[in-house]
């Protein structure tokens, strides 16, 4: 049998074509292998959604509107513009101290005048800038001649001012507004001798 140059030239190319199958049909099998293997249903979704987007818009808008004016939250407490705030920590530095803790907890020795210790604690907790003690009036009322006072609250009702009142008045502020000042004083965290101090300061304070 003789062979000429076109009977070698097919041959070779049927060689190559079924080659070129098996490559084509072990490609087929991975990736139907892959499919199986790989769980693609369960890749998440990166793309973020319209809704998505809507809720992130709507964040930095409340987030701005927080910023930038004043209201109170839910706890009762009052927040208020940063540029506000930050004028508030410039002019008085020790708000800054006050507000992560303002130091240990007061202990008088046994023959203090409690009275003299209530002076400190208004100077050590800064009250003073919110409270006068000349009857000036500022951000809340002033604790000149406040002791045994009946003071009118923004519900309508009347309270007068006593041991009981005060201390309340300190620890939760909210309960009890009086008229005419802003739901401004955040409760106050005090010890007992710091309580009796500062009821006693005020009551001198006639």
């Amino acid at each position: 049998m003789t062979y000429n140059d076109s009977n070698i030239e097919y041959g070779s190319h049927r060689e190559l074509g079924f080659q070129l199958g098996i490559i084509v049909l072990v490609l087929l099998v991975l990736v139907v292998a892959l499919k199986f293997m790989i769980p693609w249903r369960d890749v998440p979704e990166v793309v973020p959604t319209i809704t998505e987007f809507t809720e992130l818009a709507e964040l930095q808008a409340s987030e701005t509107e927080r910023l930038t004016t004043s209201g109170t939250n839910e706890d009762g407490s009052r927040y208020i513009p940063i540029a506000e705030a930050k004028a508030m920590l410039v002019a008085n530095p020790a708000l800054l101290a006050s507000a992560f803790g303002g130091g240990a907890a007061v202990v008088p020795g046994a023959d203090a005048d409690p009275a003299s210790v209530g002076k400190g604690l208004f100077q050590s907790k800064v009250c003073f800038t919110c409270h006068s003690i000349d009857g000036t009036r500022m951000v809340g009322p002033s604790l000149k001649g406040l002791w045994g006072k009946d003071e009118k609250l923004a519900d309508g009702s009347t309270v007068t001012v006593d041991d009981a009142y005060l201390r309340e008045s300190m620890l939760e502020p909210m309960v009890k507004v009086v008229e005419g000042y802003p739901p401004a004083m955040p409760p106050q965290v005090l010890t007992e001798v710091e309580l009796v101090a500062l009821v006693a300061y005020i009551e001198s304070l006639q």
